[in-house]
């Protein structure tokens, strides 16, 4: 019975997958019938992710900026599981140059996402791949040295590769052993996001921790830092968020539920967190922020394009929470200053050609 049952699963998949493919590749005709241009963006999310998707919606505006009259496909990278889903998206995509969703997911962290981006770089061997704003992460253990032979393989085999690191050491890296590939360090995408929310009235304290493999505070620490903002501010409201939904989010909809999760941010008084885009999103909020470290180097690394916003300040010390908490929570306004972002984002054009 588990069989006919599973059976029948594979089959519904499929045939949504195939009335997908053939949305997707209607829309590619009807450009091409118009004879407008196209930018191919691929690996998109679908997952609850709000950081995911925040550095989709934000990709999406760099390149309606950059490229105005050219049209967006974006190919999400729940339609890319399968080789023969990859290579038959090729009738598509034909020569046009590809761009690889950005985030942190290049080494033994999140290996499927990294093994699909294996497999697009090996298939589209002829195509330009630009893999926007990443963070790569290996264990170096033999396991994590194995994935990174492989890596340095497809790579090096590929005859047009260009690699965007979101920080330094990640853009080290990257020069140091992916030789061939075109290196460049640039912004995280998110900070280029447009959040147009406006909250007049703060109140409340969120925390915003993490509770994956990314983690390196145990509830131990997190009980800690509940117990630090209660002893210094008694009676002020502790809200929880977490910027991973328990579901999965369209294109469609990506605006309107990063707004609304936006607009808890902006209405509070200062949020701790250790998520990259937890930082980043109280930034664009202007919202006063505590930013404790995570287990890759990227939260410190990207901590350092904002590092000129007081209101933002990074530690990797548990203890420092309460000094900080003083600092932060009696400030009036905050204005997010993205000036050392501007000449990131002006390297990524000059890569995209914009």
């Amino acid at each position: 019975m588990n069989n006919i049952v599973n059976f029948i699963r594979t089959i519904y998949r499929e045939l949504k997958w195939i009335a997908r493919y053939i949305v997707l590749s209607l829309y590619w005709l009807s450009i091409r019938i118009k004879g407008e241009s196209v930018v191919i963006y691929m690996c998109t999310p679908e997952h609850g992710n709000l950081g995911d998707q925040a550095i989709a919606q934000a990709t999406y505006s760099f390149l309606m900026d950059c490229y105005p009259d050219t049209k967006i496909l974006e190919i999400p990278a729940r339609l890319l599981r399968r080789e023969w889903h990859i290579r038959l998206f090729g009738l598509i995509i034909g020569q046009n140059r590809i761009l690889i969703h950005g985030g942190g997911y290049i080494g033994t962290l999140w290996p499927n996402e990294d093994l699909l981006l294996q497999r697009i770089i090996r298939i589209y061997s002829d195509n330009q791949i630009v893999i926007m704003p990443q963070t790569l992460f290996f264990d170096m253990t033999k396991e994590g040295e194995q994935v990174l032979e492989q890596v340095k393989r497809i790579y090096g085999s590929h005859k047009d590769l260009w690699l965007c690191t979101r920080e330094q050491y990640s853009y080290d890296f990257a020069v140091k052993h992916l030789q061939g590939v075109h290196t460049h360090l640039v912004p995280d995408m998110v900070p280029y996001y447009r959040y147009e929310g406006a909250v007049s009235n703060r109140d409340g304290i969120v925390l915003c921790l993490r509770n994956d493999k990314e983690a390196v505070m145990n509830n131990e620490n997190k009980e800690h830092i509940r117990s630090i903002v209660g002893n210094k501010l008694p009676g002020v409201e502790i809200k929880d968020a977490d910027t991973v939904l328990p579901r999965w989010i369209n294109r469609r909809e990506r605006k309107l539920i990063l707004d609304e999760f936006l607009d808890i941010f902006a209405s509070s008084k200062v949020i701790i967190t250790d998520r990259l885009h937890g930082m980043v999103f109280a930034a664009i909020t202007n919202t006063p922020c505590i930013t404790l470290d995570s287990k890759s180097h990227k939260v410190k690394g990207v901590y350092k394009w904002l590092s000129k916003n007081e209101f933002i300040r990074y530690t990797q010390d548990v203890g420092d929470v309460a000094g900080l908490l003083d600092e932060l929570y009696d400030i009036k306004t905050c204005h997010f200053d993205d000036s050392l972002l501007i000449s990131g984002y002006d390297e990524l054009k000059k890569i995209l050609q914009c």
